[in-house]
């Protein structure tokens, strides 16, 4: 089963169900390929399409023909998002292995933490060196939180509107003044500076995590992920006492 990442702060907006959407960048970017002039993208919609290949929903852009080869007829591989409608994804977060406790009924065994709400998880296998996990590194076998992947578009980056940076779990779980947090500006959960709206506050929190050239001003080529929190994990034994 594939594995997707978010912030941990986005993890309790999904759980809370205040997150149902997310954006993650196209990789290659289809302007490189593309045969016209940058300026007749900028500020339109690229009307791309979505058509099934070997049984995965994959896209072209009829513009440019980006994602298509041309043999015989319009036919071949396009651009394949990394999650299908229907797929149902593990959620990735950080863990932390506690030293091994013995149980006078089944012996010794290891109990872990996780990070995001310090409920812990016991019987583990863990089978890294390290104490310390990243989202980066956790397995399914691990996983508390499942989604459940409802539909995929592309979109430019600041197609974005206000209801759909709602969607994507902005303006939650800060302490701040009216307005929307500036994600570059929160220290120890307190949110120093404000922006006016949700598509402002969406354009920090992406900054936080994607880079030149894939930043907000550069208004890359993004797959747009609708999702639903799936009913799986319940097999797994945690509590927060």
């Amino acid at each position: 089963m594939k594995g997707i990442l978010f912030k941990s702060d986005m993890i309790k907006a999904i759980v809370e169900g205040r997150k149902t959407v997310t954006r993650r960048v196209m990789k290659p970017q289809p302007l490189a390929k593309c045969q016209y002039g940058e300026h007749i993208f900028e500020g339109k919609i690229i009307d791309w399409i979505g058509y099934k290949h070997e049984g995965k929903t994959a896209f072209y852009c009829r513009k440019c023909g980006d994602g298509l080869k041309l043999i015989d007829e319009w036919s071949g591989h396009g651009r394949l998002p990394k999650y299908q409608v229907g797929d149902t994804v593990y959620i990735k977060e950080a863990i932390c292995r506690i030293p091994k406790i013995y149980d006078e009924t089944t012996g010794y065994h290891t109990e872990a933490i996780y990070r995001l709400d310090s409920s812990f998880v016991t019987g583990v296998n863990w089978c890294w060196k390290r104490d310390i996990l990243t989202g980066m590194f956790l397995s399914e076998a691990l996983a508390r939180y499942f989604i459940e992947i409802l539909d995929v578009k592309v979109q430019r980056l600041q197609e974005i509107t206000e209801e759909d940076a709602i969607v994507e779990g902005v303006g939650f779980g800060f302490q701040m003044n009216a307005g929307w947090p500036d994600y570059q500006h929160i220290e120890n959960g307190v949110c120093t500076l404000t922006q006016d709206t949700a598509v402002a506050s969406y354009a920090t929190l992406w900054d936080t995590i994607n880079k030149p050239p894939y930043d907000w001003q550069s208004n890359p080529f993004v797959w747009v992920y609708s999702f639903k929190l799936a009913d799986k994990g319940a097999e797994i034994p945690h509590n927060t006492e």
